[in-house]
């Protein structure tokens, strides 16, 4: 089963009415026909959210009205990662953060979920952290991977200087970032970073761990 026009418009509106139990039934339903995890997170998930967070920011809809949808979009994303045979645990890790003043995670959380359902060692410390408490986890865990979610515009110089803060102490750490703030041609603030790819979707994800052997 594809996810169609229609079926995505029928979701957003329902996450914009706040109707958790209808959001939920379009979701089982495509769990029910099969739908890829990738499509699922790409075309409900993550294209709902993109559209919630810009109309927040045009002031069409409210704070509560975002919350809303991120309430019922964090449960749904629970009830998703519920029902998947996850692979076999690997010995690959990642810590999977938001820039400090960042306090949209569910762009992280899609991610943290699709490394865990990968079968990868996911260490997520949530929105808001401070770098120094990422570098102390960077020292203890030894990831073989960063990732880092920034979903505000007004956040871009904070991540730069979140990114400069890591390279100073670990110069070889690969780090991938995510998020609406970048989506806007803003990606190539990270050309300077040797080992920093700008990741926009589900299917960036998985060509960028083929080529940096990162995947089974």
């Amino acid at each position: 089963m594809k996810i169609n026009e229609t079926i995505y418009l029928d979701y957003l509106d329902s996450l914009l009415k706040g109707d958790r139990d209808k959001c939920a039934q379009i979701v089982i339903n495509l769990l029910n026909n099969k739908v890829k995890l990738q499509e699922l997170y790409e075309k409900i998930f993550q294209r709902s959210m993109n559209r919630i967070g810009t109309l927040w920011e045009q002031n069409k809809i409210t704070v509560a009205d975002e919350h809303i949808a991120s309430y019922i979009t964090k449960t749904l994303i629970d009830v998703v990662c519920s029902k998947l045979e996850k692979h076999e645990k690997s010995s690959r890790k990642i810590i999977i953060t938001c820039v400090e003043k960042e306090f949209h995670g569910i762009g992280a959380k899609i991610i943290a979920d699709y490394f865990d359902f990968l079968g990868w060692h996911v260490f997520m410390p949530g929105a808001n952290t401070p770098v120094n408490d990422i570098i102390y986890l960077i020292n203890e865990h030894k990831p073989d991977l960063i990732g880092i979610s920034n979903s505000f515009y007004l956040n871009l110089l904070r991540l730069l200087k979140y990114i400069d803060k890591i390279y100073e102490k670990y110069p070889e750490q690969k780090i991938i970032v995510g998020g609406q703030a970048l989506s806007r041609g803003k990606e190539d603030l990270l050309e300077k970073y040797s080992n920093v790819t700008y990741i926009s979707s589900i299917d960036d994800l998985n060509k960028y761990l083929k080529k940096k052997g990162l995947s089974r």
